[in-house]
């Protein structure tokens, strides 16, 4: 019972959300935000509240998790929640009611935090809620009400451990996820000296703070999980000459304040500050109402990403690495990239390698100070409306280097809610051998059998796939309502309309938007979309990956582009078979559980793997029986996640081919750096999703 589980009631009566993020209008509320950042601080686990800072580090260290839910505070009905342990509900002053009757009717062992001081409620506001024992006395009055406890001899409680840091805090929001993190582990700062000035400060800020943190907790460890990320808007609202920003400019009478939105607010590359002069007299932006208006919105919806990414960070023991915004300013390179890869000649092949090269350089750029810290850690878990994936770490892909998943930016809503979708989700072994496949072709369609070809190909015996042909969205309704499993395929064509627009599934004659599918139809936890741009990279938020995480899926494998159809079946039809053969391999070698992330990162390496040396066959460096020894001994080192996997392939490639490594790794840069493999994304959190290898 030394479980704590933290249920958040969200407000959000009037379902407005604001205009460029797309946040419930409540959300920003200093009230609510304050919650939040107790939340972040609060403790994991309720034996912490004995232990001195040393031990409290240590456990932290080794990868203690938050548990958090959020959940809508005015759905109907009410909220059904039943924890074991402690459950200590949040709720916004509107709402405490609410907050009383969900602890009644679920039997909660419960402590409700608020803004407000009244019976059985805690005001925030009366603790010091920058301190991770602000609430010891009262978790350790709930723990001595289990009769499992009777009698304890209960050890002292902790101190407060107010550890000073040498380091001030910047007060800014460019390193505000980091110094939450340190405040959560114990740690005080010296003082406040806040940023104003060119990028190179912002980026000292956050190396400082990395650097203190490696040094006060990590010590000569490797830092953990990373959290990349920076805060967007809805693509669509990049373009400053949209006729919509027109509309809104026309009214800004100054054109320095009307730079100053467009450059100084929406496409600012880096994190904040932007110099712009005035002629005398002239007014500061600020003092423009409309400016002020945008400014006021923008600045609310930054501040609620940094109270989410925090809240990830606190339920993942993740360090948060924050970019500079221009990686959300590379839409028309991806345009470029989406049309190079529609083509077919050899012409569109060689300028979509030169466009990929130039994005990943424009994402390396941004990333280079550091470089550092990214090579250290080997999971990431990426914010971004951006394939950020895309990156590069000594010319392999960052979604090939780490194991990586991502979640939406925008809308905010659902940034607010895969920060703290809830605790870890285990799933016997058995139970994804049964998987559903619901396929929409036209009979005529040539590609309508290449999944169940594939299937057959793979010779999937130990698994039940079954087939469901739909014509209509209530047919695909149906048989996901009907399907009792964990993994379900959609086998079809996608697209979307622009990045103003929802992605689709074309189900017969229909379109299928993913986003209606919330509270209509049993999501699994695990989809897998063979079809084509269902993440597009020059669509809007509403995509087809998206919409489903919205449904109810706790992890989505979508897709960047358009796929080819052969060699998606044969993709979907390995990690079936993956399924089948991986997992009882792994248990064999001693594992009792692995996560769907790290099990689909493994495949990624060896689907590039294939990728690559597929080319070396077509360019006549190696023959087919090379490819094929090379290949199983890459496999085989990925599978035991040696990360040095990569090079050992090219040594091989070297060996086999007598050509230099230089030479090798030339060609592979110039006409081989995208490849198919990279289409493919991880959406959600694949990591909550633990395979139990003896279930």
């Amino acid at each position: 019972m030394s479980d704590i589980n933290y249920c958040i009631l969200v407000p959000g009566a009037s379902g407005s959300v604001t205009p460029l993020q797309g946040f419930n209008e409540e959300i920003p509320d200093p009230e609510f935000l304050a919650l939040l950042a107790a939340v972040t601080v609060a403790p994991n686990r309720a034996f912490e509240i004995f232990m001195d800072h040393a031990e409290f580090l240590e456990q932290r260290r080794e990868g203690s998790k938050k548990s958090i839910v959020v959940t809508g505070a005015e759905l109907e009905g009410h909220v059904h929640v039943a924890f074991p342990g402690i459950s200590i509900v949040i709720a916004p002053r509107k709402h405490i009611e609410k907050a009383k009757t969900v602890v009644k009717e679920a039997g909660l062992v419960a402590i409700i935090l608020s803004t407000v001081t009244e019976e059985d409620v805690i005001n925030i506001f009366d603790r010091d809620y920058s301190d991770p024992t602000f609430l010891d006395e009262e978790i350790f009055g709930k723990l001595k009400t289990f009769e499992e406890f009777a009698g304890k001899d209960w050890p002292a409680l902790r101190k407060p451990y107010a550890v000073n840091l040498d380091l001030k805090s910047r007060g800014n929001g460019t390193v505000r996820t980091n110094e939450y993190l340190l405040l959560s582990l114990g740690f005080k700062f010296s003082g406040r000296e806040d940023i104003l000035g060119d990028i190179q400060l912002y980026i000292d800020a956050i190396n400082t703070v990395l650097a203190k943190t490696k040094e006060v907790v990590y010590g000569n460890e490797p830092l953990p999980d990373l959290v990349l990320f920076t805060p967007g808007i809805a693509s669509y609202l990049y373009d400053v000459r949209s006729r919509g920003w027109n509309a809104i400019l026309r009214k800004v009478a100054i054109p320095a304040h009307r730079t100053f939105i467009k450059d100084g607010l929406i496409r600012n590359k880096g994190y904040a500050g932007f110099k712009i002069e005035f002629d005398d007299g002239l007014p500061m932006p600020q003092e423009d109402p409309i400016v002020a208006g945008i400014l006021s919105v923008r600045a609310n919806e930054v501040m609620a990403t940094l109270a989410s990414i925090s809240l990830l960070c606190a339920s993942t023991a993740a360090i948060p690495l924050r970019l500079p915004s221009e990686v959300n300013l590379l839409r028309s390179l991806l345009v470029e990239i989406q049309s190079f890869h529609g083509r077919s000649d050899n012409k569109a092949y060689r300028l979509l390698q030169e466009k990929y090269l130039e994005y990943a350089g424009r994402l390396n750029a941004a990333a280079a100070p550091f470089k550092d810290i990214i090579e250290q850690s080997s999971t990431i878990t990426i914010s971004s409306d951006v394939p950020l994936e895309w990156m590069t770490i000594d010319g392999v892909p960052l979604m090939i280097s780490h194991e990586v998943s991502r979640i939406p930016m925008t809308p905010g809503n659902m940034l607010m809610q895969f920060s703290a979708i809830g605790p870890t989700v285990v799933i016997p072994r058995s139970s994804l051998l049964k998987v559903l496949v619901i396929r929409s072709f036209k009979k005529d369609d040539p590609i309508r059998t290449f999944l169940e070809q594939s299937v057959l190909h793979y010779k999937l015996d130990k698994m039940s796939v079954t087939f469901v042909d739909v014509n209509t969205k209530q047919d695909a309704i149906e048989a996901l309502n009907q399907f009792d499993g964990y993994v379900v395929v959609f086998d079809c064509h996608g697209t979307h309309s622009g990045n103003t627009s929802h992605g689709w599934l074309q189900i017969g004659e229909e379109q299928l938007d993913t986003w209606q599918l919330a509270g209509v139809a049993k999501v699994p936890p695990v989809v897998i979309l063979s079809a084509c741009s269902t993440s597009s990279v020059t669509g809007s938020h509403a995509s087809v990956a998206n919409g489903l995480l919205r449904s109810g899926a706790y992890t989505v494998v979508g897709t960047f582009l358009d796929v080819d159809a052969i060699k998606s079946s044969a993709f979907v039809g390995r990690v079936l078979w993956r399924l089948q053969a991986f997992l009882p391999a792994l248990r064999s070698l001693g594992f009792d559980t692995v996560t769907w992330r790290t099990m689909m990162s493994l495949f990624l390496r060896m689907a590039y793997a294939t990728d690559i040396l597929r080319y070396c066959e077509q360019i006549g460096l190696i023959n087919a029986a090379q490819y094929r020894e090379i290949h199983i001994a890459a496999n085989h080192q990925i599978n035991l996640a040696n990360p040095h996997w990569y090079r050992g392939m090219i040594a091989e490639l070297v060996k086999k081919s007598g050509r230099s490594e230089e030479e090798i790794l030339a060609r592979l840069q110039s006409e081989a750096a995208f490849v198919e493999t990279m289409l493919y994304c991880q959406h959600g959190r694949p990591e909550l999703i633990e395979i139990d290898l003896h279930g």
